[in-house]
């Protein structure tokens, strides 16, 4: 023959093409069975610039098959989710709605929010705002910078503060809240069991509902109430009023030391003893269920209808 190729009908590409005459037939007017593999070769050559400027283009994006695409717009910045935004440099933003608009920041979950530099928020509508803190949980919030959230609507509001449990609070600034509901309001504050309230400067509630109320005050146990300036109430129950004054023992006010009894002083004032009461200031009260007796008056050997505590008995 007199020619090198020839015109055939190629069924994969639905056209006519140039073959070898050399090249097998079959079907249409001579279909291809036979790809040339340098043409393929050229083919491939020519389209790989193509694909890697395609690839170096791509947003760092995981794009899902409902709602709007994430938008991503800081530099290494990475997006998944629909309507999902990462905005800062190196941000990451994972969970429909969810909002990374600082640098180095991450939101993980539906609606969560990252704020501040270094936050992070994981958990449906978490929020984290300030510098470096962290909200871990459902509805979890930590807006003070570097503070810890962590637990189901627990809020870390106070700078440093850290919150650990459901719904519990640290306000105050490098305040601990670690417990059911517990409430850390206080600067450098300590509140820790289920309900436990620390409202002063400096305070401590250890225990089920306990309060430790003013500044420098103390409670410990279930129930404990240290409601006066620099007062300590210990033990269940526990009850301390005044400025300064001290209950020991379960169901004590103000001092006392047994397991059941109950004690009552005002300011600066002490009890001793079972169910004593003791509310003028500066009077220390002594006995099992004993009345008040004179100032700083707990002697030893001395007869008196009150009990003993420690080998000393009240004086009258």
């Amino acid at each position: 023959m007199n020619k090198i190729y020839r015109k055939v009908w190629s069924r994969t590409l639905g056209a006519m093409v140039a073959v070898s005459e050399l090249a097998s037939t079959r079907g249409k007017a001579g279909s291809v069975g036979l790809v040339c593999g340098a043409v393929a070769l050229v083919g491939a050559l020519a389209l790989a610039p193509v694909a890697t400027a395609s690839a170096q283009n791509l947003p760092a994006t995981c794009q899902l098959d409902v709602g709007t695409p994430g938008a991503v717009s800081g530099d290494d910045a990475f997006v998944c989710g629909p309507d999902a935004s990462a905005t800062g440099d190196r941000a990451t933003a994972v969970g429909a709605l969810s909002f990374a608009g600082s640098d180095d920041s991450a939101a993980f979950g539906a609606g969560a929010l990252a704020l501040g530099t270094g936050s992070s928020a994981t958990g449906s509508s978490s929020v984290a705002i300030g510098q470096e803190s962290s909200a871990y949980g459902f509805q979890s919030d930590a807006e003070g910078d570097y503070s810890t959230a962590v637990g189901a609507s627990s809020v870390a509001l106070g700078e440093g503060s850290t919150v650990v449990g459901w719904g519990g609070s640290a306000l105050g600034v490098f305040s601990v809240a670690t417990g059911y509901g517990a409430v850390a309001t206080g600067d450098n504050s300590v509140a820790s069991g289920a309900n436990a309230m620390a409202d002063g400067i400096g305070s401590v509630a250890t225990g089920s509902d306990s309060h430790a109320a003013a500044d420098n005050s103390s409670a410990y146990g279930n129930g404990a109430q240290a409601i006066g300036g620099n007062s300590s109430a210990y033990g269940a129950g526990a009850t301390a009023t005044g400025a300064d004054s001290v209950a020991i023992g379960g169901e004590a006010t103000n001092i006392l030391t047994g397991t059941t009894g109950a004690a009552t002083a005002g300011d600066g004032g002490t009890a001793i003893g079972r169910r004593g009461d003791q509310h003028p200031d500066r009077y220390h009260r002594c006995g099992d269920g004993g009345r008040r007796r004179h100032r700083h008056r707990c002697q030893r050997d001395r007869q008196w209808s009150g009990g003993v505590i420690g080998g000393h008995r009240c004086a009258g």
